[in-house]
């Protein structure tokens, strides 16, 4: 700090702390200016006075233990791309499709675009035109 207050970014190196937070820091005041601390040193002690109403003792009732992880559905990948194989042609196949193959057996529209984005982002299958999907 400079004896008028301000902040310089060599001293506060000198003090140890990183360059880049020291930057930052002084970039903050000239942005914000020197910021009355007072209502949110109130705001946080009563906030750890709620914490620790009744001596440290917890408020409320112990925490719930987590129940077990819902179990996943199965895997629908390999039945997608073998609907998408089966509704192709040389250009691929048309998404909408695609969609009525998935109704028919009873895939869930949620679970298809899902699937749909996961192959995509794996590079099993792309789009080559909007509303087109091909298998590599």
């Amino acid at each position: 700090m400079l004896r008028d207050g301000r902040a310089n970014i060599g001293s506060l190196v000198e003090k140890g702390h990183p360059r880049r937070a020291s930057e930052a820091a002084v970039n903050a005041i000239s942005v914000y200016g020197k910021q009355d601390l007072v209502q949110f040193r109130e705001s946080v002690k009563g906030a750890l006075s709620l914490v620790l109403e009744g001596g440290g003792k917890p408020i409320s009732e112990p925490p719930i233990p987590p129940k077990e992880a819902p179990s996943r559905p199965p895997d629908i990948k390999d039945d997608v791309l073998e609907l998408i194989r089966e509704c192709s042609s040389d250009k691929g196949a048309l998404y909408r499709d695609i969609i009525t193959r998935c109704d028919q057996k009873g895939i869930d529209r949620i679970r298809l675009e899902e699937t749909i984005q996961e192959l995509l982002d794996e590079g099993t299958i792309y789009e080559p035109t909007i509303g087109l999907i091909k298998v590599i």
